[in-house]
């Protein structure tokens, strides 16, 4: 017997018009001794609680080429929370590496 009160998943497009309403945040490459990390946070501007989502950033080199990514999951993300963003890259090309702005 199934409970008419338990939330249905959303569709791919309902999940992706919710998406929008997360916000990435001074997101970089910073430099730390003989390593190179993808800082930043993501902070949920929504009022939709989010149970599990993956963050993925792309890695692009000096031409705009995608040469990698790094991601991260974030569990149970609700509303006006902040998920702080520290992944190490992992690539033969880091000293060339770059991330490509969102306009």
């Amino acid at each position: 017997m199934t409970n008419q009160n338990e939330s249905k998943l959303p569709t791919s497009d309902q999940a992706q018009e919710a998406a929008k309403a997360l916000v990435a945040t001074d997101v970089a490459i910073t430099q730390k001794p003989f390593l190179r990390y993808v800082t930043g946070s993501i902070t949920n501007s929504s009022e939709r609680r989010f149970s599990y989502l993956v963050v993925k950033i792309e890695l692009f080199d000096p031409n705009g080429k995608v040469v990698g990514d790094v991601t991260d999951a974030i569990l149970d993300f609700g509303p006006g929370h902040k998920f702080g963003i520290l992944k190490l890259v992992l690539s033969a090309l880091t000293p060339l590496l770059k991330l490509k702005s969102k306009k």
